[in-house]
C-alpha cells in the first residue's frame, strides 16, 4: 500500500421554494361584455418552508504497486425532511391546478467505486484503464396521510403509476 487515506463529511443544506409559491394569484382575462376581470391562478402556501437535507458519506482512497493501481470508495445517505411535493387543490376552493406543500420526508442512499490502473507507463506513450460503478437508490418515507398519484411511500420517487379501468 502506498497511500491510504480515510475521508468523511457531514452537512446540511436546503432548498428554497419557488419565488412566487406562498403567493395567492390571480391573472387578468376578459370578462363579460369584454369588461376586464380577474380569474384565481394559483392558490399559494404562506406556511411553505425551505427542504432540508442532512448528508453523511464517507469512504477512502488506496494507491498501491507503486501508484499503479488507485482505489476510490464513496458510500452516502441523505434523508431529506419538509420535501416540497405539488398536491392537486381541492376543487371547491375556486382554484386550479397544484398547490406546493412540505409533506414528505425521503431517503437518498449509494455507493461508488473507482478503480484506475497505470497498465503502461512509458516516456512518450502510457495506458490507463478505468472502471466506475455506480448503485445509488431512493425512496419516499412519508407523504403526511397524504395520497398522490406520483409518489407512494415504501417506493423510489421516481416510480410511475398507472391507474387501470377495469369494467
Amino acid at each position: 500500500i502506498s497511500t491510504l487515506r480515510f475521508r468523511g463529511s457531514w452537512g446540511q443544506a436546503g432548498l428554497q421554494p419557488d419565488a412566487f409559491a406562498a403567493l395567492k394569484l390571480y391573472t387578468p382575462i376578459t370578462g363579460p361584455g369584454a369588461r376586464p376581470a380577474i380569474t384565481p391562478l394559483q392558490i399559494g402556501n404562506p406556511a411553505l418552508k425551505p427542504e432540508r437535507g442532512t448528508e453523511l458519506d464517507f469512504g477512502f482512497d488506496l494507491t498501491t504497486l507503486n501508484d499503479r493501481v488507485a482505489i476510490e470508495y464513496t458510500h452516502y445517505t441523505r434523508k431529506t425532511s419538509d420535501a416540497i411535493v405539488s398536491v392537486p387543490v381541492e376543487p371547491s376552493t375556486g382554484f386550479p391546478g397544484n398547490e406546493i406543500e412540505n409533506l414528505g420526508r425521503t431517503s437518498n442512499w449509494g455507493d461508488e467505486v473507482g478503480i484506475n490502473v497505470k497498465a503502461l507507463s512509458r516516456a512518450n506513450v502510457g495506458w490507463d484503464i478505468g472502471f466506475n460503478f455506480s448503485r445509488m437508490n431512493n425512496m419516499v418515507n412519508d407523504l403526511g396521510g397524504v395520497t398522490l398519484q406520483s409518489y407512494r411511500v415504501g417506493y423510489p420517487v421516481t416510480s410511475i403509476f398507472i391507474l387501470r379501468v377495469a369494467h
